[in-house]
């Protein structure tokens, strides 16, 4: 090993160390004083396994990992059938097409789509740890979570394709110091969370001249980012960028971006992305809308409003034939609705959706349906669609602020002298703030 290689090497395990150490400690030990108030007689919880059969290898493979009391290790089939039931009769009630209801059936969760799949006869239910509390069962599911999905990191390991949406419960200490429950090598996590913290009331001078007078809006991906960085959906991180800043625009168009120079992705109050807002000339809302129905998109499954989102948008491309593959989808946005077949309308009609950025509420009563309809993609028609893009290094030459520099480092904010800074997402409701002057 080489003498600079051998210094990096120290530099990274004293800062390690020293986050570890001093950073959060403090706020650790408070709020295990302050929330774990479970007594040591309620040991009534248990963590377990849904495991897949393999008789030829006589073998079983985990597939989901969970936590509960009673008979929840059952419950999953009976979850499971329930519903393909409701989508089934759904289907029967408003007479959807053969292809409508399979395109319901795929937005089924994958864990009961593997349940499904296997049939009661190849899964095998499991109990890896009894006897414990509330918040042990979380801590015992979330490191078996984390374990048997190192793959999905950048560790070449041939872990297991577990159907469980998130990695689990984080503890208090990775709470306190802003960490996404997952396994890491020793220097992804450094990078992620041992840069020191952007404090915002206390910045240093070069970070004021960085950041003075520069409008900047934190955007909150923290349910999209996750799957963003799957390499399986993303195996490079090019691709894994391009579906960060997707999911930042996602469909969701802020009435005042126009007043926006910059925008910072955010993930567990870390920056994960950083932009500038650019005027798209061309494109309206409604281009973007339909944007999620491409292939490379980021689908987000497992939120609703994208979910349906996903169907509208396929339903209304296939119906208009419009090009997929042509920028704008060579789009002529006049009466839109009228041209939607009658079934598409009786579906559209029965979705009574405002979620997401396709709003198909129903009209109001003695309202003129298609009036209402068409009104309603007039006005994402009508929207001025703001891109966002990455900082070049041309961009800093040009005299653009080098923001990429505070890529993983943390917001923080020291809400009172002598307390340790808090992410200046903590108990945030709404979906961004805007960075304080």
């Amino acid at each position: 090993m080489s003498n600079s290689v051998a210094k990096n090497d120290e530099l990274i395990r004293d800062e390690f160390s020293s986050f570890l150490n001093d950073t959060a400690i403090e706020v650790f030990e408070e709020q295990e004083k302050k929330n774990h108030k479970e007594k040591e007689t309620l040991r009534k919880y248990y963590v377990y396994a849904l495991c897949e059969i393999d008789e030829n290898n006589k073998r079983l493979t985990p597939f989901y990992i969970g936590k509960g009391t009673g008979d929840r290790v059952w419950n999953h089939a009976d979850e499971t059938a329930d519903e393909i039931k409701e989508i089934e009769e759904e289907a029967k009630k408003y007479g959807y097409s053969d292809e409508y209801k399979q395109n319901l059936l795929n937005t089924v969760s994958e864990k009961h789509k593997k349940i499904t799949e296997l049939g009661k006869d190849k899964i095998s239910y499991i109990i890896i740890k009894s006897g414990l509390t509330e918040y042990e069962s979380f801590m015992c599911e979330s490191a078996l979570i984390n374990l048997l999905t190192l793959k999905q990191n950048d560790l070449n390991y041939s872990g297991n394709d577990l159907t469980n949406k998130v990695n689990g419960h984080s503890n208090y200490f990775e709470k306190a110091a802003g960490i996404n429950t997952c396994a890491l090598s020793v220097n992804d996590y450094f990078e992620r969370y041992c840069k020191k913290p952007i404090i915002v009331n206390e910045m240093t001078e070069e970070q004021r001249r960085v950041f003075a007078n520069k409008k900047i809006r934190l955007q909150n991906i923290n349910m999209t980012y996750v799957e963003c960085t799957n390499l399986d959906v993303f195996p490079t991180p090019e691709e894994q960028k391009e579906a960060i800043q997707k999911a930042v625009c996602g469909f969701w168009q802020p009435s005042n971006m126009d007043r926006m120079d910059y925008v910072f992705a955010m993930y567990q109050g870390r920056i994960k992305g950083v932009y500038k807002v650019i005027k798209e000339k061309y494109a309206t809302s409604f281009h973007k809308i339909l944007e999620i129905a491409r292939e490379d998109y980021p689908r987000f499954d497992h939120l609703e409003t994208r979910r349906r989102d996903y169907e509208i948008a396929s339903i209304i491309i296939k119906e208009l034939k419009l090009d997929i593959n042509h920028p704008y989808f060579g789009l002529d946005q006049e009466h839109i609705y009228e041209k939607l077949s009658e079934q598409t309308r009786t579906y559209l009609k029965n979705v009574h959706y405002s979620g997401g950025k396709i709003a198909f509420e129903p009209p109001k009563k003695d309202e003129d349906e298609i009036e209402h309809y068409n009104n309603l993609l007039k006005n994402w028609s009508k929207r001025q669609y703001f891109v966002l893009k990455e900082i070049t290094d041309e961009d800093i030459k040009n005299g653009i602020p080098d923001f990429n520099q505070f890529l993983n480092c943390s917001i923080k904010e020291r809400r009172k002298l002598g307390e340790a800074p808090v992410n200046i997402f903590s108990g945030l409701q709404g979906n961004c703030i805007y960075l304080p002057k």
